[in-house]
């Protein structure tokens, strides 16, 4: 059992469920009334999840919560939500070009997910393309290039910056990236091209590492533009 800080997304709005634990139920509809945000779409269920080593975030993807967990990759809870059921990690989802895979985020309009790799061999964020058909990521077998995973590097990669926390604007055409090792904020211009630009927009408060954020994206980047 593990017990991590998580964001829920619901609609373009998330909120953080401090104490999230894996080995232990968690009711969506609980959570969502204690919280200012509309009801989810998906009708409120009791759900316990079990097997993830060491969760680094969750994103709601279709009808499925997928996670970053720390020894098995970015992966598919089964089953889905709309089931009241014990959910386990789905092996054969799991995709692990990030080693260390951080706090997700999901741009639902062009399917892509973004995966930052908080590893001593950090390479930065990956890019991957969700696949409905298949209900997995595309893999570097896609026949589409931009259905392949992509990484954004750069300035966001190495092991003394190891980036940790995304979040995506609401059009899905900047994502903010935060490094656990030096605090930076990195923003990122048009993630969902060949083409990111990449740039150094700020740092926490106290300068220490940041390893999610939760809110609006406005709220995060409203001194960083």
């Amino acid at each position: 059992m593990k017990s991590f800080t998580t964001c829920l997304s619901f609609g373009s709005q998330y909120f953080t469920s401090k104490s999230f634990n894996l080995g232990k139920s968690f009711t969506l509809g609980t959570i969502a009334a204690l919280s200012t945000l509309s009801a989810p779409a998906i009708a409120a269920i009791t759900t316990d999840a079990v097997g993830v080593t060491a969760p680094g975030g969750t994103v709601q993807i279709g009808r499925h919560l997928w996670v970053s967990d720390h020894l098995q990759g970015f992966c598919r809870l089964d089953p889905a939500l709309t089931v009241a059921a014990t959910r386990s990690i789905n092996a054969a989802s799991c995709v692990t070009n990030a080693l260390s895979p951080g706090q997700p985020s999901y741009d639902a309009s062009r399917r892509y997910v973004y995966v930052p790799d908080n590893s001593s061999k950090s390479q930065g964020v990956w890019r991957f393309r969700f696949n409905p058909t298949t209900n997995r990521m595309w893999t570097g077998a896609a026949p589409v290039g931009s259905d392949r995973p992509f990484r954004l590097g750069g300035i966001m990669s190495g092991k003394n910056v190891r980036v940790s926390g995304s979040v995506l604007n609401s059009t899905g055409s900047i994502l903010y990236v935060s490094a656990l090792k030096t605090g930076r904020i990195f923003r990122v211009d048009n993630p969902h091209s060949t083409s990111p630009v990449i740039s150094a927009r700020g740092r926490s408060s106290d300068g220490g590492g940041v390893a999610s954020h939760c809110g609006s994206p406005l709220d995060l980047s409203s001194s960083l533009v």
